[in-house]
C-alpha cells in the first residue's frame, strides 16, 4: 500500500463543496473509483484549528499502481478536480510504512544473493 498525500487550503466559499466533494458518496470519490481503479481509498482530514487547511491522502494497491496512475490522464484531472477547488495545493508525495525489521534483513539477504 503506497499514501499519496496532498495539503489543500481552501476558501471559505469553497470549503463546504470541496468537503462534500471528498465524502464517501461525493463527486471526486464517484469519479475515483470510475477512472483510477488502483486508488482504493481516499482520507480528508481538516485542520483542527485552521479549518480552511486540508490534508488528503490517497490510497494506492502497491507503489507500481501509484508510478503507473500518475502517468494516467485520468489521475491528472481527479488531481486537477481537487486543485481547482483550492487556493493553492501542495504535494507532499508518496509514503509507505517502513519495512518491519525482519521484513528489511530478509530482503537484505535476497538482494545480496542475486548480486
Amino acid at each position: 500500500m503506497i499514501h499519496s498525500a496532498t495539503l489543500f487550503f481552501v476558501s471559505d466559499k469553497s470549503l463546504p463543496a470541496f468537503i462534500a466533494s471528498g465524502r464517501t458518496d461525493g463527486l471526486w470519490r464517484q469519479l475515483a473509483r470510475q477512472l483510477q481503479p488502483a486508488l482504493v481509498a481516499t482520507d480528508l482530514l481538516q485542520h483542527a484549528n485552521r479549518h480552511n487547511l486540508l490534508l488528503a491522502i490517497d490510497y494506492f494497491i502497491s507503489p507500481p499502481a501509484y508510478q503507473q496512475s500518475l502517468h494516467s490522464p485520468a489521475y491528472e484531472t481527479l488531481l486537477r478536480f481537487r486543485q481547482n477547488m483550492a487556493v493553492f495545493a501542495i504535494e507532499l508525495g508518496a509514503f509507505s510504512f517502513p519495512p518491519h525489521p525482519e521484513v528489511a534483513e530478509k530482503s537484505a539477504v535476497v538482494e545480496g544473493a542475486v548480486r
